[in-house]
């Protein structure tokens, strides 16, 4: 590595370099020409001609300036700008081998530097930019100019965030060589935003701080934590220059106090939704004044608590509930007199007010808003932008977004105006995924999919869209994830918009190739290209979704990719508890008979389908195996990177694997409904593939064993973010599954094995008092469909095909005394024996449960957070009881209430499977 003097020292090679030039073009091209110098000199240039070309020629490609031990790292005064610094020092020790300086604040320039900064907090970069300015014109204040001058390197920013960015950049290179950089860039997308713990979390040791410089060495510059609120701490945020998304969740944040207050009782509204017509969950109308206060009070409490929002939304369906035309106030039973769209505007003007002058477009996000009125939510998304407000759309509208189709585009969503840009105006943020997961294909994060990131993203920027949010997350930081790597890469090129062009792979090749010749070496970026090519080829489809499986609406099963067929096709349903566990469902005719899911694509076209994007992503895999058993020791680096991504891509095989078991079983067992589930004919059938799952699950828990104990396949969400999901749970309820079917293929009599998703090794089966006859329980979830229950937390039925009724409802409640009532039928002046069904969850809660208005809770507390080896499913019971006032219609108010964290840190949620009254003799 030379410095600077060494190449003014080749000055003079250079000139006779030259003139051996001059000889060949007169010798050959130029034959008349008469070249400058004496006969002597010209004699002697041919004589020493061979010999002084070839050591001019090694000067030159010698003469070259790289970062090396004598260099000097300058920051200007912003933190930011010194946070760059620091992390660039690391980067360049590790490459390196030595330490670099790192100075602050430096006013003079002594030997060659890497100076970071902006004209107002570096006095060199002052002086340099008034000597000769550098390029930072336009309105992106993450615009950066990197720049090679007189044998320093200037990382230069419109603001410290954009020096920041200039510094990734030159890292981003991969090679240290700085002669003849000289790169202007603004993004080509405003905001680049990631969920936060959406899938897995991240292993012990991986702190806030790595997560932050994660993001911004990857470019993404604002972080969101959907229905969770702000995710990292402001002090992490900051640090790295993270802007944040974030909502305000309606009307889940009203207290109880704010309910049970008289003077608010105008603005208080049942739902009344056009899918339920009796639908009695609570919403607040902003029209009214305490209403609106409430709205504008939580919005202001909002950004002040957070000063670096960047974008702030409301989500109008889904899990916001707004009133509407059938919402009647709860009072007085008087109707809601405003349209959606009415509301939606008023609840976007109240936003604005609570913005004021700062720097945040508010946004409503379109997720169900209209339930399925396209044209009105055409309408009213056309009119955002006149009034000032930005719109949030998933990239297939009411629909998810998946990594694994290609394109997903809804007919809204890349609409564009008169001037070629989003029909949405220049606040139109899209939810599409581009990283390395989505909710669809949960838990298995880092797939490698890096063809679909670019041609997403390509269509984006072709069509003027400014911002984007990856959708459910995929912004993982501690293994490779090549997806991001697009990305970042397509932030900066300016050639973005050709990769939307074609569908074709070989269209995004250029960019994937030398994506991989930066990450992974020349060597072996061939082969890595090939790989995600590989891959690609298995997964990727363009087919629509929830067709029926046949020949006539996809084609030939074994080729384009995986298809869904079926809403529970998708991982995030087949492996999370919220949606029934099936991947812990053992291949056993007892634990299958009872099976309620009707879809899943069970039929002969969807199982060889399955099999055959299960054959394809073997060779990938076997390919990837032979890349990084063949790759040269000096490729440390890259074959980690390459390891990270098997282990990823192994997983996702493994539960698809045990997803094509599954619907293989599905099949059989409709083909022998009419059977006892002792059949031999049905044992038969199902033995082959119960044998292969017990070898598929065994796989799982010896590959699950190989990651952090942090990592989950079954957990959802919250319990994602929250950490109260882990390994071992994991592998205690897939070591389950495998000893019951264990049990099944060995004939041997006796007990069957616990439900799967019911217990672990060590939990004890469904416990049930002995001494009360077997009544048959009052279900949960057909309660509050039969009466719709008052609650001052957020409740939902959940699918559990392990509780009594295959569904329960869970109360997610936040805080103490939060509580649900159920309208339970009862006989006055009978004794019953009360007993309560309940589920243990991660973030459980203790329950006290009070009849008709008592002020004394029945039976005492029962705690309901999960803490093994306690059993999972319990039937509680609170004792004996007369209900001597039971009002007309026979209903008495059974009130559940949360009253303190189940578990220290943990949460208040209540699962309630059913009610039983045992009558007493």
């Amino acid at each position: 590595m030379h410095k600077p003097a060494a190449i003014l020292s080749c000055h003079w090679p250079s000139a006779l370099l030259i003139l051996n030039v001059l000889e060949v073009l007169k010798a050959g091209l130029f034959p008349s020409f008469k070249p400058a110098g004496t006969p002597k000199l010209r004699g002697t240039l041919r004589f020493f001609k061979l010999p002084l070309s070839l050591f001019c020629l090694t000067a030159l490609c010698l003469a070259e300036t790289s970062v090396d031990k004598d260099w000097r790292i300058l920051a200007g005064a912003d933190p930011l700008e010194q946070t760059a610094a620091t992390d660039a020092a690391l980067e360049l020790h590790r490459r390196l081998g030595v330490p670099l300086a790192v100075v602050a604040g430096a006013k003079r320039l002594r030997g060659p530097s890497i100076i970071i900064g902006t004209a107002e907090t570096s006095p060199l970069v002052a002086a340099e930019h008034a000597r000769k300015p550098f390029d930072l014109a336009g309105d992106s204040p993450e615009r950066h100019h990197l720049a090679f001058r007189d044998g320093s390197l200037y990382a230069v920013g419109a603001t410290p965030k954009g020096a920041m960015n200039a510094v990734f950049r030159f890292l981003d290179r991969g090679s240290l060589r700085v002669d003849g950089i000289d790169e202007a860039r603004s993004p080509a997308l405003r905001h680049r935003i990631a969920g936060h713990l959406m899938n897995q979390r991240p292993p012990a040791g991986w702190s806030e701080e790595d997560q932050a410089r994660y993001y911004a060495r990857h470019y993404i510059n604002v972080v969101w934590g959907e229905k969770h609120g702000p995710p990292l701490s402001y002090e992490a945020r900051r640090k790295y220059g993270l802007g944040l998304m974030t909502e305000l969740r309606i009307p889940f944040a009203v207290p109880k106090e704010w309910w049970d207050d008289r003077g608010n009782a105008a603005s208080a509204y049942y739902l009344g939704s056009t899918e339920k017509k009796d639908d009695r969950r609570r919403c607040v109308s902003p029209f009214e004044p305490a209403g609106r206060r409430w709205y504008l009070d939580g919005y202001k409490n909002l950004i002040k608590e957070n000063p670096d929002i960047k974008i702030i939304y409301a989500i109008f369906g889904d899990y916001n509930f707004i009133p509407g035309p059938g919402s009647v106030r709860i009072s007085d039973g008087k109707k809601y007199g405003h349209t959606r769209p009415e509301t939606m505007f008023e609840i976007l003007n109240i936003m604005k007010e609570a913005v004021g002058g700062r720097p945040i477009v508010p946004r409503a996000w379109m997720w169900h808003g209209f339930y399925g009125k396209h044209e009105e939510r055409r309408a009213f998304m056309r009119e955002l932008p006149a009034r000032g407000y930005g719109t949030m759309y998933n990239e297939a509208g009411d629909d998810d977004c998946w990594v694994i189709k290609l394109d997903n585009f809804d007919a809204d969503a890349l609409a564009t105006g008169p001037d070629g840009k989003s029909a949405y105006g220049p606040d139109y943020l899209s939810l599409v995924a581009v990283g390395g997961a989505c909710e669809s294909v949960n838990p298995a994060i880092g797939m490698p999919l890096p063809r679909v990131a670019a041609y997403k993203l390509g269509r984006l920027i072709d069509a003027g869209v400014r911002d984007i949010a990856l959708w459910w997350g995929s912004g993982e930081g501690w293994l490779y994830q090549s997806n991001l790597a697009v990305l970042a890469e397509l932030t900066w090129s300016g050639d973005g918009a050709q990769y939307g062009k074609s569908k074709d792979f070989a269209a995004a090749e250029p960019l994937l190739r030398r994506i991989a010749e930066r990450d992974f070496g020349p060597g072996l970026a061939p082969k890595v290209v090939q790989f995600w090519k590989l891959y690609d080829e298995a997964l990727v489809t363009d087919h629509p979704r929830y067709r029926k499986a046949t020949a006539e609406n996809y084609g030939d099963p074994a080729r384009d990719g995986l298809r869904i067929y079926d809403w529970y096709q998708r991982h995030g349903v087949y492996a999370s508890w919220p949606f029934g566990n099936a991947v812990l469902k053992p291949i056993t005719p007892g634990d299958l008979s009872g099976f309620k899911y009707g879809g899943w694509g069970a039929n002969d076209y969807a199982i060889a389908n399955f099999k055959a994007v299960l054959d394809k992503l073997d060779a990938a895999q076997d390919f990837l195996a032979r890349t990084i058993a063949e790759a040269p020791e000096s490729a440390a680096y890259a074959r980690e990177q390459l390891a990270t991504t098997a282990r990823w891509t192994k997983l996702f095989h493994l539960i698809l694997e045990s997803q094509w078991h599954h619907i293989r079983a599905v099949q059989i067992m409709r083909a022998h409904k009419d059977e006892p589930v002792d059949s031999p004919k049905l044992r038969a059938a199902l033995e082959p593939v119960a044998k292969e799952s017990i070898a598929n699950t065994a796989g799982i828990i010896k590959h699950a064993e190989t990651f952090s104990k942090e990592f989950s396949i079954t957990a959802a969400h919250r319990d994602v973010h929250f950490g109260t999901a882990g390994r071992d749970k994991d592998l205690a309820r897939f070591a389950v599954k495998l000893e019951a079917m264990n049990t099944w293929l060995s004939g041997k009599p006796g007990k069957p094995a616990a439900p799967a998703a019911a217990q672990s090794k060590k939990n004890a089966p469904l416990r049930k008092p002995p001494d009360y006859p077997d009544i048959a329980p009052v279900e949960a979830e057909t309660l509050v469909k039969n009466t719709p229950p008052e609650a001052t937390a957020p409740w939902e039925i959940v699918p559990d095909p392990e509780a009594s009724g295959g569904a329960l409802v869970m109360l997610n409640a936040t805080e103490k005394r939060q509580y649900v009532i159920f309208k339970v039928p009862v006989e006055k002046g009978v004794k019953y024996r009360v007993l309560i069904g309940t589920r243990r969850v991660d973030r459980g809660g203790a329950y006290a449960m009070y009849i008709n208005k008592n002020g004394v809770p029945a039976g005492g507390e029962k705690n309901c957070a999960l803490n093994p080896p306690q059993p999972v499913y319990e039937e509680r019971d609170h004792g004996e009881i007369t209900i001597t006032k039971v009002p007309d219609g026979g209903l008495v108010d059974f009130k559940i209430a949360a009253m303190y964290p189940g578990l220290p840190g943990g949460g208040f949620n209540l699962a309630i499977d059913y009610i039983k009254l045992v009558p007493v003799k």
